[in-house]
């Protein structure tokens, strides 16, 4: 192997290691959450509710506002369409709302 080819070589090995070592700290995170998620329901006071777990993972990008309406909508516009095929399932009329 050349030198060029061996230092491609050795960027893709570090970027590995890079990945492996990103890996391995949010395991870390994860098992520290899930220990102290237990622990802390274990030991809490009556009456003062239980700690949950995550809700997404620590690399799941956050939902902008604009994204969840736009998730929304689209369960709406879903909702809707069940909503129709069930009526034509069942044989009713469609509808027409003018406003």
């Amino acid at each position: 192997m050349t030198p060029r080819v061996l230092d491609v070589h050795l960027r893709g090995y570090e970027l590995r290691r890079e990945e492996i070592d990103r890996q391995q700290y949010y395991l870390g995170c994860y098992f520290y959450k899930a220990v102290d998620t237990v622990l802390g329901n274990m030991m809490r006071p009556k009456g003062k509710p239980a700690e949950n777990y995550l809700d997404r993972p620590f690399m799941q990008p956050q939902d902008t506002e604009e994204e969840k309406l736009e998730k929304e909508i689209q369960q709406a516009i879903r909702n809707e369409q069940l909503w129709i095929a069930d009526a034509h399932m069942k044989g009713l009329p469609e509808t027409i709302i003018n406003i």
